[in-house]
């Protein structure tokens, strides 16, 4: 469902996950490389909201490059608070259109920061 989109999961040269820019091939945001235990202090999220996607319906798509970003990704999408500081910034109409954003979040202990916006498309 998001093949051909402006933004896409994919891997570093280093095979790190990692988020794409299909428009900017040099805008890439991968986690650093991780600790020994395999953890990461950061994560990017990749959200994607297609009206009309391949199933005929509208569909919200949300996912982390490691389970911190998911889940806070999850709480950007139910959290009025969060959705509105970004929200307000995009221009008119665009609630009618195919969004994207790239996310990023701080991961402190167990638990994701707030995350902030990377970048964003809407057509």
């Amino acid at each position: 469902m998001t093949e051909g989109l402006r933004f896409r999961f994919g891997r570093t040269a280093d095979w790190r996950a990692s988020i794409e820019d299909s428009r900017e091939p040099s805008s890439i945001w991968a986690l650093p490389v991780n600790r020994q235990d395999g953890s990461s202090e950061e994560d990017y999220i990749l959200l994607s909201r297609l009206v009309n996607s391949t199933t005929g319906n509208p569909v919200v798509l949300v996912a982390g490059l490691k389970h911190f970003g998911t889940e806070a990704g999850a709480k950007f999408l139910v959290k009025p608070d969060l959705r509105a500081e970004v929200l307000s910034k995009l221009p008119r109409g665009w609630s009618e259109k195919n969004l994207q954003i790239v996310l990023h979040a701080r991961v402190y202990g167990n638990s994701p920061a707030r995350p902030e916006v990377m970048r964003w498309h809407s057509w």
